[in-house]
């Protein structure tokens, strides 16, 4: 997703000056009302979404019928910098933020499904809409990996640049450390970014949301899962299983690991994707891969040596915060992986576990 952002105001003068004013109260008193309001926040998972569905931030409404057209700068990086893609009426394709009486706003456009964004910032002049100063929030955009969401809207009445990046409704973790950076438009020029960075922790549902089985004792299975998972959620340094195996299982668990090896996106390794045995309609989301830090491990489960994989669950480049567990047994005759258990485990609202103000809350500039 590719955003542009233009703001728009009808006085322009004041506009040359790119640089950021001193610290602003408006900001900091903003950073501060977050701070207070994170645990409640938190409860929505999208913490983003949660700060204007709150109230905190005002959301622009989307009334842009008095908007005036792009001048030719301003068109021109919207087609080359943002909708890079052939389009036949790129232009439609943007959506606005847009605050009629300031004459002050946004627009954006999506595009990739890697979902970059890129902003800029414009103000609304009689007849045509120009290149403005930039938000040192905004500029840094997003990245594939850098898991932020930025947005623009209004606070104690001035147009306010926020980044949300980390949090559990961005980056997928269910547990992990979150940035929260704000800065207001004052008229004539941004205030220094306000941001705190907040530690969190989500606990996990114990009932398994997805859980289907073949030629194993399900319920064993599941209660094996919920073991393993909980331990390696609380330890990830540590291996999840705690079984010691024999020289025997040893070998044969060295078979088992060299049948499990990762496979390409095209063609996929035995392990790679959650099994469902055909119950894949019971569970409806798409996240049936394992994240980059998926562990493979040895589990016993009623006698049987198996190989374990958990993580978390992945469509294409997104990690979702749940818990994706499957296990294998090894087929004698073939040494060939056979599935024989697959489950989901669910996490809670997350908790705070700390907050501190911080300076530094920009992961890099995407460009």
């Amino acid at each position: 997703m590719r955003w542009l952002i233009f703001c728009f105001s009808l006085c322009c003068t004041g506009l040359a000056g790119a640089t950021p004013a001193a610290a602003d109260t408006t900001s900091e008193n903003l950073s501060l009302e977050l701070q207070k309001a994170l645990p409640r926040l938190l409860s929505q998972n999208d913490v983003l979404q949660a700060v204007f569905d709150s109230g905190i931030i005002q959301s622009a409404p989307q009334i842009h019928s008095s908007l005036p057209p792009p001048d030719a700068e301003l068109r021109h990086e919207i087609i080359t910098d943002v909708l890079y893609n052939d389009d036949p009426d790129p232009m439609a394709r943007l959506r606005y933020r847009w605050f009629p009486k300031l004459k002050f706003g946004g627009v954006f456009g999506i595009n990739g499904s890697e979902e970059f964004e890129v902003w800029a910032i414009f103000t609304a002049g009689k007849h045509f809409s120009h290149l403005a100063p930039m938000s040192p929030i905004l500029r840094i955009g997003t990245c594939e990996g850098c898991a932020q969401e930025l947005d623009l809207g209004l606070y104690d009445g001035r147009p306010t640049a926020i980044m949300v990046s980390g949090g559990p409704g961005t980056n997928g973790q269910a547990r992990g450390q979150m940035t929260v950076a704000v800065q207001d438009w004052n008229g004539t020029s941004w205030s220094e970014p306000s941001a705190f960075k907040a530690g969190y922790i989500s606990p996990m549902n114990r009932k398994p949301i997805f859980l289907a089985c073949a030629g194993v004792n399900c319920d064993n299975a599941a209660r094996l899962g919920f073991t393993i998972a909980s331990h390696f959620y609380q330890n990830p340094a540590i291996p999840p299983s705690p079984i010691t195996l024999s020289p025997a299982q040893t070998k044969q668990f060295d078979v088992m690991a060299e049948r499990a090896e990762l496979g390409t996106f095209d063609a996929p390794g035995p392990t790679d994707i959650l099994p469902s045995f055909g119950g894949r309609s019971a569970w409806p989301q798409m996240f049936v891969g394992f994240d980059a830090s998926s562990e493979i491990f040895p589990a016993e489960l009623d006698g049987v040596l198996l190989l374990g994989r958990i993580g978390h669950g992945t469509m294409g480049w997104r990690v979702d915060s749940q818990w994706n567990i499957g296990f294998w047994r090894l087929d004698s005759v073939y040494n060939t992986l056979v599935p024989v258990a697959a489950m989901v485990f669910s996490t809670g609202t997350p908790a705070v576990t700390s907050i501190r103000e911080t300076t530094e809350w920009s992961p890099g500039p995407h460009s």
